[in-house]
């Protein structure tokens, strides 16, 4: 029996569920199959980190299955009607593919099912991209988890307890294909610019050769990586992540892979602080499955605050402000070295986006909507339950917030997480002569300072569009005015 894989969020051949439910059925007659779906391509979130991240990582793929006796089919359309053409193509009687969970997604999968369904195929949709399905845990109450720390203490439970919730499903050494039938049509893979998408970034290498080698390189540094994840996570200035987010977002990497890296790490040693950074880096991959599960829940969310208390919140219309945030001009070095860091990588160290984002919603009272619908046109790495989670939690309005009160001060923020401002002077060189005294509050420079060092304001770097302090007072009257309001109840 043929059966079809249809790819979406999953370009890899290890550890791919999907592709192990078709071979087994198979017996190797697989047709590995792409969709240019575009109504995704046309959406005004999807930017050209994520197009060319996806367009290379298939690029990619298509060259290993070729190496197994296969290839990869890219067709361009309504996906329902594409995979009907190509089931009476190939006479396949079953299609195979992993699960995505966003509500247009959803809506897709089911509209491509029935299709299928009423061609006489067998359809198979598998859970993969998660670790924990959306419906897989719940609260003592039997309904969703809404708070990430009871969410987090079931999942590790569960995680570091049962061996099946990491198993792996298959290995890419044991992929073998039956050649592909040479009259199946096959548009070539585009580029990102031949689907109009100009990348402007040098993002992070895309495919699953490149994943497997940062997730090695991640597991075996000494100083700065897993080993030392809890301290190193939260430093700008230290290459103490992993750098996995686009891959993981993409499916280059199997979100189990990353659980038994840190897994086996933390079985080798009893050292309990290497123990402590596995269990942190793990809480991570915790943090992707419970906002994918609220979102799973309340897809309203994508919409609308979760909290009816900012369902009419009075966000500020400052297209100035804005702008300036975008490009990293706010005169705050914290934040316009991490807006620089997005514009030109693709990627932001995620301490920086909880400062870039506390700036946007509280010091200027932007919508945060803005800013989310900014963080994915240019991520790489740009998935819409996890970003949104971040966004609604740093405003203040998710399910799980923090607390209102709590307005990250950016120049403390940059004192403390890039103490010798080498984030700062890597993406703002024009401050790099600074002493770091003065870096992350360079209006503080003496003027004789200044003329020495041959800086001037407002010429080779803006002074802060705003008054931090007085920002803070504002955004917190505007939030203690609307807590005050009748519909403090979601």
């Amino acid at each position: 029996m043929t059966a079809i894989w249809w790819l979406r969020r999953d370009l890899r051949l290890d550890d791919n569920l999907a592709l192990a439910t078709a071979l087994r059925a198979s017996q190797g007659a697989v047709v590995p199959v792409f969709v240019l779906d575009p109504q995704i391509l046309a959406a005004p979130d999807v930017g050209a980190a994520r197009v060319h991240f996806v367009m290379e990582s298939l690029r990619e793929l298509d060259r290993r299955l070729r190496e197994c006796g296969a290839r990869l089919i890219v067709r361009r359309g309504q996906p329902a009607q594409e995979l009907v053409r190509l089931a009476r193509e190939s006479g396949a009687r079953l299609l195979c593919f992993n699960q995505d969970y966003e509500p247009y997604a959803r809506q897709r999968d089911r509209a491509v099912t029935a299709a299928l369904q009423a061609e006489g195929v067998h359809v198979v949709a598998c859970h993969d991209r998660l670790i924990a399905a959306p419906d897989a845990l719940r609260s003592a109450q039997g309904g969703p988890f809404t708070v990430y720390t009871a969410y987090r203490r079931h999942w590790l439970e569960r995680v570091l307890h049962d061996p099946s919730w990491t198993a792996r499903h298959n290995r890419a050494g044991d992929v073998h294909l039956r050649p592909i039938d040479p009259a199946l049509a096959s548009l070539p893979i585009p580029t990102a610019a031949e689907l109009g998408f100009a990348l402007q970034q040098t993002i992070v290498p895309p495919g699953e050769e490149a994943a497997q080698r940062l997730l090695r390189s991640f597991t075996q540094r000494e100083a700065t990586g897993l080993r030392r994840y809890h301290r190193n996570r939260n430093r700008l200035d230290i290459e103490g992540t992993s750098r996995l987010a686009a891959h993981l977002r993409h499916g280059t990497l199997s979100p189990r892979a990353a659980a038994r890296a840190a897994l086996a790490l933390r079985a080798r040693s009893e050292d309990a602080e290497l123990r402590h950074a596995c269990e942190a880096w793990l809480g991570e991959l915790a943090w992707r499955d419970f906002y994918t599960a609220v979102l799973y829940h309340h897809p309203q969310v994508l919409e609308r605050p979760y909290r009816a208390l900012f369902h009419d919140f009075p966000y500020r219309d400052a297209p100035d402000d804005w702008r300036a945030w975008q490009t990293g001009q706010t005169g705050y070095p914290i934040v316009d070295a991490a807006m620089r860091q997005l514009n030109q990588e693709g990627f932001m160290h995620n301490r920086a986006r909880m400062i870039v984002a506390s700036f946007l919603c509280k010091d200027l009272l932007i919508d945060y909507r803005q800013g989310e619908r900014y963080f994915l046109q240019q991520l790489a790495c740009g998935d819409a339950a996890v970003n949104n989670g971040n966004w609604q939690w740093v405003a203040g309005s998710s399910s799980d917030p923090q607390p209102y009160f709590r307005i990250f001060n950016p120049v403390t923020q940059g004192r403390t997480y890039d103490p010798n401002g080498v984030y700062i002077r890597r993406y703002l060189p024009e401050l790099a002569a600074l002493p770091d005294a003065y870096l992350h509050a360079p209006w503080e420079l003496p003027e004789r300072e200044a003329q020495r060092l041959g800086l001037r304001l407002e010429r080779d770097y803006p002074r802060p569009i705003v008054d931090h302090a007085a920002a803070r007072e504002r955004a917190l009257r505007v939030l203690r005015a609307q807590r005050a309001r009748p519909h403090d109840q979601q």
